[in-house]
């Protein structure tokens, strides 16, 4: 190989590099404090709505609707389930998740104190590419089958695997270029 063709065949490996790098690098994480309130539709089954407190760096401030299935484990008093958060805006800007989690009974008997943890497992519009996890708590009637509660997610981008292919790429050609030199 000639040393022009060598060197424009590196430059070329160097710019892949660093563009696949800027495009791994190009979103940012955030979080979503949300407070929310909702009914019992049947048997472990859930909707309501969810406001996005703005203020922190979440992108889309405003109401959500939740849908949320759970199954329960009675005796240990835990759960376990799906839930999606759907942007009512017009973006499509929705997220699923799948949490765990516990509860306890208050005083009366008629309210429950609920923790649960997320993973959210993706999202569509501007969180498609994004994973995270996150928590919330939840205060429930569990006779009339009502709930507030309050929680935060933590939403981190994910690399396209092709991206990391590229990146991947890149870095192979860089280090057999090296090898040819030395």
């Amino acid at each position: 190989m000639s040393r022009a063709s060598s060197f424009l065949a590196g430059c070329g490996l160097a710019l892949a590099l660093a563009g696949t790098m800027a495009a791994a690098q190009a979103a940012e994480p955030f979080a979503i404090l949300f407070t929310g309130h909702g009914q019992r539709a049947g048997p472990g089954h859930f909707i309501g709505k969810a406001d996005d407190w703005a203020g922190l760096s979440s992108p889309i401030p405003g109401d959500w609707d939740v849908e949320r299935f759970e199954t329960h484990d009675l005796p240990a008093q835990t759960f376990f389930g799906t839930t999606t958060w759907t942007d009512t805006g017009p973006g499509g800007n929705n997220l699923a998740a799948t949490f765990t989690g516990s509860w306890e009974l208050v005083g009366d008997g008629q309210h429950v104190r609920v923790i649960n943890n997320f993973v959210v497992t993706g999202g569509t519009g501007i969180f498609a590419g994004y994973k995270g996890t996150g928590e919330d708590r939840v205060y429930t009637n569990f006779v009339a089958g009502q709930y507030v509660e309050s929680g935060l997610l933590h939403l981190v981008p994910v690399p396209e695997p092709a991206t990391m292919l590229m990146f991947g790429a890149g870095l192979a050609g860089l280090a057999a270029r090296r090898l040819r030199r030395g």
